[in-house]
């Protein structure tokens, strides 16, 4: 019964999949641009330029993780240090922030060193 299931799941799908693939060829046969488009994705499939995936996950994931860690190592802190929950949280909110701007401060400071060093 499962592999039934799932059989018509991916029958459902593909027929899906090529309604999308006409539909984009219709689109594309009417444009004006359909050789010049082809291009562009054929050269940019083709590039020799290194790749920016993990610099990309890093910018945003880092500070992410940076803050997130702030976060619980503040509110821990400030949890056993204050008897108001709120105030603790609010203060470890903004300290969290703090830690995180200046974090991001700095490695923008250390990247423009290398930049110009290059």
């Amino acid at each position: 019964m499962f592999e039934s299931s799932t059989n018509i799941y991916y029958k459902y799908r593909f027929i899906y999949t090529l309604k999308i693939m006409k539909f984009e060829e219709k689109n594309c046969d009417s444009c004006p641009y359909k050789n010049s488009c082809a291009e562009v994705y054929r050269k940019l499939g083709n590039s020799k330029a290194e790749p920016v995936a993990i610099k990309v996950i890093l910018a945003f994931l880092l500070p992410l993780v940076v803050f997130i860690v702030a976060l619980a190592v503040s509110e821990k802190i400030l949890g056993i240090a204050l008897e108001a929950k709120w105030l603790a949280m609010i203060l470890s909110f903004l300290a969290a922030a703090a830690v995180t701007s200046l974090f991001v401060l700095i490695v923008r400071l250390i990247s423009k060193h290398f930049a110009k060093s290059l």
